[in-house]
């Protein structure tokens, strides 16, 4: 049920033989927005020129939403299933005509795999689990596993992601 929320929510799911090697969370929110854990922030400026070689791109700024994204793919790498490259959006690296093809209504995060265009980061976390993490304890395995999948996925999306904005926005 939270192979997209991290491993160690899917343990409470279906226990894992394997030796738990969860990434962390991703980034805590902060008043000025999300602020990255010093592990993540060090772990997303090592991908800084990284080809991986996978053909598989996550672009986007790691202080938003992408951090969803990159926080998937860091459970990924940790399993051993993907090495990702990514391109961080922002002021110094701006959309471009290049960025514009892969995803044409410039909102982050968004994912090229190799020519799969993906944007909107529950769609990319859903997409990387299912192609990459079968044998992670990351993907759902069977029909009721992908349905409690997508129900935690999408209920945490619509109604844990707003409480914490709002307590993003409203808590100095």
């Amino acid at each position: 049920a939270g192979a997209i929320l991290g491993k160690s929510i899917v343990r409470i799911v279906r226990p894992s033989p394997q030796k738990q090697r969860c990434a962390g969370p991703p980034p805590p929110m902060a008043a000025h927005g999300p602020q990255t854990s010093p592990s993540f922030q060090a772990w997303v400026e090592s991908l800084a020129g990284r080809d991986s070689g996978s053909g598989v791109t996550i672009f986007g700024d790691p202080d938003s939403r992408s951090s969803r994204s990159l926080w998937m793919a860091r459970e990924l790498e940790e399993a051993g299933a993907l090495e990702i490259n990514h391109v961080t959006i922002g002021r110094n690296n701006p959309f471009s005509a290049e960025t514009d093809r892969i995803n044409p209504n410039r909102r982050m995060p968004f994912c090229d795999d190799n020519g799969i265009h993906l944007f909107e980061s529950m769609a990319i976390n859903l997409h990387l689990a299912k192609r990459y993490g079968a044998d992670t304890g990351l993907a759902p395995q069977g029909w009721e596993e992908e349905a409690a999948c997508l129900k935690w996925s999408f209920w945490a999306m619509t109604e844990l992601d707003i409480k914490l904005w709002e307590l993003v926005i409203t808590d100095p």
